[in-house]
C-alpha cells in the first residue's frame, strides 16, 4: 500500500515544474537544511511539502492583506499599500511560518476560506429573510419596520436578528399587522425563525474567525497602527480650521469623524487614539455652524427673487432648511438651530419686503 501511495505522489508530483516556479528556489534555500537537501526523487515527497507551503504562505499573504484592507479597515476608508506591508515584513512573515510551522499557514489558509464562505452565508441568509418579508433588501426591510409601531424591528441592534420580536405583546401584535400586511403565514414566520437562528450560528463563526486573524497575528498591531496614523492624516485634511473649507466639506470630515469613533469593526482599533476629540468636538461644530449662518446669511442677501419671489427664495434656502444634521446636532435640535439662525438674519436684514418673505418660510418651518 505504501509503494502505490509512493507511486502516486511520484506521478503526481513534478520537482522540475517546482523548480522552475519563480521564488520556489530561494524559498527553499531558506531552510536550515539548504545546503544537504537534494531535490531528487529520494526527497520527492519532502519537496511536494515544500512546494506546498510555498504556494499557501504566497495565498495566505495575499488573502490576508485583502483581508485588512477590505475588510477590517473598511470603515475607516483607508488602505495599506504593497510597499507598506512590505516595510511590515507580512511576506517574511508567513514564509517564515511556512518554513517553521507550515500546519499553521495551512490553518490560516482554511480559515480565510471559510471567512468568506461564512460571509456569505451570512449575506444570503438576511437578503433571503428581507425578501420573505415582503423587502428587497435587509435595509428596506429595516424601512418597513420602522414603520410598526411598538416593535423592536426597526432597530439597526435588532435588525436582523428577528429573535427578538417574539418578546412582548406590543411586538406580537406588530408582528401579526406584518404577517396581515404581506400576506405571510404564522407558519412561515416560524420556519424563518429557524433560518435566522441559522443566521446567528454563522455570524458567531464569522466573527470567531475575524477574532482569530486579529488577536493571533502577530503582526496585526504594526498594520493597525499603520492604518490608525492614515485614518488620523485623513480626518486631519478633512476638517483642518486653517484650511478654507466649504459647508459640504465639513459635513463630510465631521461624518468621517463620527464613523472613526464608532468603527473598528469589532477588533477595538481606537483610530483616534492621541486625538483631543474635546477640543475636535468644539471646534468642528463651531466651524460648521458657522457655515450655516453664513450659508443663511448669503441666500437671503443674494438670491434674485424674481417673478415668485417668496417660491425662489424658499427654494434657495431649502438646501439648509432640510437638513437634520448641523454637525453633532441632530435632527430636532438641529432645526432649532437652524430656525434661529433664519431668525437671527432675518433681523439683520434692511430689505423690508425680504423680511416678510422670511417671516412666511419661518411660520412654514415651524
Amino acid at each position: 500500500m505504501v509503494a502505490v501511495e509512493q507511486a502516486k505522489t511520484e506521478k503526481q508530483f513534478d520537482i522540475d515544474k517546482a523548480l522552475n516556479t519563480a521564488g520556489f528556489g530561494e524559498f527553499l534555500a531558506r531552510y536550515p537544511d539548504a545546503d544537504s537537501f537534494e531535490p531528487s526523487e529520494d526527497n520527492i515527497a519532502e519537496m511536494e511539502i515544500r512546494f506546498n507551503a510555498f504556494t499557501k504562505k504566497n495565498k495566505t499573504s495575499k488573502e490576508f492583506k485583502k483581508l485588512y484592507n477590505d475588510e477590517i479597515f473598511k470603515g475607516a476608508e483607508v488602505k495599506i499599500t504593497e510597499e507598506e506591508f512590505a516595510k511590515i515584513g507580512i511576506d517574511e512573515y508567513f514564509e517564515d511560518l511556512a518554513i517553521n510551522d507550515p500546519e499553521q499557514v495551512e490553518k490560516y489558509f482554511n480559515q480565510i476560506k471559510e471567512y468568506h464562505d461564512t460571509q456569505k452565508r451570512v449575506t444570503d441568509k438576511e437578503a433571503e429573510l428581507a425578501k420573505h418579508m415582503g423587502a428587497g433588501t435587509v435595509d428596506q426591510l429595516r424601512v418597513k419596520l420602522e414603520t410598526v409601531k411598538g416593535t423592536q424591528w426597526g432597530s439597526k441592534k435588532a435588525l436582523p436578528f428577528i429573535g427578538y420580536f417574539f418578546r412582548t405583546s406590543d411586538e406580537n401584535s406588530a408582528r401579526r399587522e406584518i404577517v396581515a400586511n404581506h400576506g405571510i403565514t404564522l407558519s412561515e414566520v416560524a420556519e424563518k425563525l429557524k433560518q435566522v437562528q441559522d443566521k446567528e450560528e454563522a455570524l458567531k463563526s464569522f466573527n470567531e474567525l475575524r477574532e482569530e486573524f486579529f488577536v493571533n497575528f502577530s503582526k496585526a498591531g504594526e498594520v493597525c497602527s499603520l492604518a490608525q496614523q492614515k485614518a488620523q492624516w485623513r480626518l486631519g485634511q478633512m476638517i483642518d480650521p486653517t484650511m478654507p473649507l466649504k459647508l459640504g466639506e465639513l459635513d463630510k470630515g465631521r461624518e468621517y469623524y463620527e464613523k472613526l469613533m464608532g468603527d473598528g469593526r469589532g477588533f477595538s482599533i481606537d483610530y483616534l487614539e492621541g486625538f483631543e476629540q474635546d477640543r475636535i468636538d468644539i471646534v468642528l461644530q463651531q466651524a460648521i455652524e458657522a457655515k450655516v449662518i453664513e450659508a443663511i446669511r448669503q441666500t437671503i442677501d443674494n438670491t434674485v427673487l424674481g417673478s415668485t419671489p417668496l417660491a425662489n427664495l424658499e427654494k434657495a434656502l431649502k438646501k439648509i432648511t432640510e437638513r437634520e444634521v448641523v454637525g453633532a446636532t441632530k435632527k430636532g435640535f438641529a432645526k432649532v438651530f437652524i430656525k434661529d439662525s433664519l431668525e437671527n438674519a432675518m433681523s439683520k436684514t434692511g430689505d423690508i419686503a425680504r423680511k416678510i418673505y422670511l417671516k412666511r418660510i419661518l411660520f412654514k418651518f415651524s
